[in-house]
């Protein structure tokens, strides 16, 4: 399968989620993905292939959910709350821009702190 079909898969999948969510509302969507990822999660302790391959399925849905309705009702309440149309594209990638800045830096230091108190004193590959 080429990146093409498989980000048009993806664009499938969302143009679906946001009917959905037009359909039954963002609350329950969003209900609906931390149900469905703790599932995908919960298949991934299994050995069976068609578990996996469900937990994969689940896992799909719910990403598809994931960045259509949180981003909609984001959307909903900015618009409810009446603040300047300018706001939300600023709102959108500060959350990108600090998400990914801020999960660099803890890597960071988490990794730090795990070489910090290893011993590799028994494995020649990994002495300082």
């Amino acid at each position: 399968m080429s990146t093409y079909q498989r980000s048009d898969n993806g664009q499938t999948q969302q143009a679906a989620a946001a009917a959905h969510t037009d359909k039954y509302g963002r609350k329950k969507l969003c209900i609906l993905f931390g149900v469905l990822y703790s599932l995908a999660c919960v298949t991934k302790h299994f050995h069976s292939f068609e578990v996996l391959m469900v937990g994969r399925l689940l896992g799909g849905i719910s990403t598809s959910i994931l960045f259509s309705s949180f981003e909609s009702w984001m959307v909903h309440e900015h618009h409810e709350a009446r603040y300047p149309n300018e706001w939300l594209g600023l709102t959108f990638s500060l959350c990108m821009t600090s998400r990914s800045s801020l999960t660099s830096f803890l890597m960071f230091v988490c990794s730090a702190c795990f070489l910090a108190h290893c011993d590799f004193e028994g494995h020649a590959d990994l002495q300082r």
